[in-house]
């Protein structure tokens, strides 16, 4: 699901766009609709410098509460490289359909996504830390 055109700092749109060309250069990566769907994102995405960024957007490294839309149960999650993924730590890959919902996300969004048992729904509750604003990530 292809969403509107999403808020990114320069550098996580640099270092995304060298995560697509490494992966369109293989041959799997060149198939995966969800590699061709960020491409399409950074494309049209808005940039903003890090202090110039909304605090309600999810930018990569962001730490962010969900809400389920199925009941009142909360998680949280971070917005990771596909290499720093980790499900045990709660650790997102951009590539994942949840990442990709996630990202360029505001704060009361509905995050929705296809996952292995079907369509999931959430509402992005919170972002806990910004990680264009944190300095171990910025």
């Amino acid at each position: 699901m292809h969403k509107k055109k999403i808020l990114l700092t320069a550098a996580d749109k640099e270092r995304l766009g060298k995560n697509v060309d490494m992966l369109m250069q293989q041959s799997a990566g060149k198939d995966s609709p969800r590699i061709q769907q960020l491409a399409r994102m950074l494309e049209t995405a808005e940039l903003r410098e890090p202090e110039a960024m909304p605090e309600d957007v999810v930018t990569m490294y962001s730490l962010v509460c969900l809400a389920s839309t199925n009941n009142d149960s909360r998680q949280e999650y971070r917005l990771v490289y596909p290499s720093q993924s980790n499900a045990f730590e709660n650790k997102i890959s951009v590539l994942s359909g949840m990442g990709l919902a996630l990202l360029g996300s505001r704060v009361g969004d509905e995050i929705v996504w296809e996952g292995p048992r079907g369509q999931r729904c959430y509402t992005l509750v919170a972002i806990l830390e910004q990680g264009c604003r944190a300095p171990q990530h910025a």
